[in-house]
Parts: structure tokens; C-alpha cells; sequence
């Protein structure tokens, strides 16, 4: 498996997912709708747009073991 880094924290596995497992995810993902991203403060989660910008899908591990059978694995 090939990791190619774009920039430092940003990174792309080129095949990681075939062309069907990906619209999968992504019917997915879209089914569940996204959320605001919050980030972590001293007075609990909240939405600070000059930190993350950018909307989420929060995905559970039961999701994602019935999508994929097994519990993800954090990449390097």
C-alpha cells in the first residue's frame, strides 16, 4: 500500500477503496447526514469556524464493521 503525503497531515492511499466501495461510502455517509465539525475547548465541544471549517459524518464502529466486517485500523 502506497501513501502519498500532500502536505504535512494531508495524505491519499491511491486504491485504497474500489470505485463500488467508495459510492457506497459515500450513500452512506450522505444518508446520515453531516454535522458542523466541533473542536475540543476547556469548556467542552464547540464550533470555532477559525479552526475547522468544515462539515462531518461521524461514523460508528458497529457502522463500520457491518460495512466492512472488521474494526478500522488507524493509519500512520
Amino acid at each position: 500500500m502506497q501513501r502519498i503525503q500532500h502536505t504535512q497531515g494531508i495524505w491519499t492511499i491511491p486504491g485504497f477503496w474500489s470505485r463500488m466501495a467508495c459510492f457506497e461510502m459515500i450513500q452512506k455517509s450522505e444518508a446520515l447526514g453531516s454535522e458542523e465539525a466541533k473542536v475540543d475547548t476547556g469548556k467542552g465541544q464547540r464550533v470555532v469556524k477559525e479552526v475547522r471549517s468544515n462539515d462531518r459524518v461521524l461514523f460508528t464502529t458497529t457502522l463500520w464493521q457491518s460495512s466492512y466486517g472488521s474494526t478500522p485500523t488507524p493509519c500512520p
